[in-house]
């Protein structure tokens, strides 16, 4: 998924941050970029040790841009 955004459409758009972007949530593995004032998401997720893994890719405001400090 993370090499299908890089080398799509807005793959020259994509601005990597050093800064945590996930908005908390715990993430095995993720990649995180700025595009528009958004914050695009990409990662994998475990929740419970029962339940599968979970890919999880979110489209979100960039609390940076909108005053807001992050979270969903």
């Amino acid at each position: 998924m993370v090499s299908q955004l890089q080398s799509g459409v807005l793959a020259t758009r994509l601005e990597v941050s050093d800064e945590d972007l996930t908005g908390g949530a715990d993430f095995l593995d993720h990649t995180a970029w700025r595009v528009s004032g958004k914050v695009v998401l990409a990662g994998v997720k475990h929740d419970d040790t029962e339940a599968p893994v979970q890919l999880v890719v979110a489209l979100r405001e960039d609390g940076r841009t909108t005053g807001r400090s992050g979270g969903d």
